[in-house]
């Protein structure tokens, strides 16, 4: 293998090791022929979280809640409104709530695992706001993992898709502190003036690329 082949490699992995805070660009991973694209991320996101809510069961109830909006404008209640990596999670929490019943099941079975438990159940459920966005974090979090190891992306695959969730979490961290100044719209103040992260950036972030 000679150095042409393998620079565009080196070039995405330079980019994934970039320090935090840096530019990061995704020209590096798009040119390399196996590198994923941001509309593969964004559908890699989305399946991740429903297919993770279908495989453990996740209760209605408790889906509907933490896709809840809140306010006259509706802003949602457990993600950055406007997150590129929040709008997928919330758009798969959102459709998971309103699934039918599977087609000819007499018991009316709708989903496939055991269900929350019941510690995590009361997490996700939780009035305080840092309690119940950091079990949301570990939920993305093993999403995330659980499709990423299912994936049988190759090293180049796995370093865009890691790319590509630095720039989605500094786009949405950006926009969480755009909502926390002073002249920002009072629903989006109220709701997001003591966040410190976004659960689900975090919680994609965190798999093991």
């Amino acid at each position: 293998m000679n150095l042409r082949s393998i620079l565009p490699l080196l070039l995405v992995l330079g980019a994934c090791n970039a320090p935090d805070g840096g530019e990061v660009s995704g020209a590096e991973a798009a040119r390399h022929p196996d590198a994923l694209s941001y509309p593969q991320v964004q559908r890699f996101l989305f399946f991740a979280v429903l297919e993770g809510l279908y495989e453990d069961g996740y209760d209605t109830e408790t889906a509907r809640a933490i896709a809840a909006l809140e306010g006259e404008v509706g802003v949602p209640k457990n993600f950055v409104n406007g997150c590129p990596i929040c709008i997928q999670a919330l758009s798969a929490f959102q459709l998971y709530a309103l699934r039918p019943s599977f087609y000819g099941e007499k018991q009316g079975q709708d989903t496939f695992g055991p269900g929350v438990g019941p510690a995590l159940r009361e997490r996700l459920h939780s009035e305080d706001a840092a309690e119940r966005g950091e079990a949301i974090r570990g939920v993305v979090e093993d999403f995330v993992q659980r499709r990423l190891e299912r994936s049988r992306f190759s090293e180049v695959q796995r370093a865009s898709l890691a790319q590509y969730l630095r720039q989605m979490r500094k786009k949405g961290m950006a926009i969480l502190m755009e909502y926390q100044q002073d002249d920002a719209p009072e629903d989006y103040l109220d709701l997001y003036r003591e966040w410190s992260a976004c659960p689900s950036c975090d919680g994609a972030n965190a798999a093991e690329f």
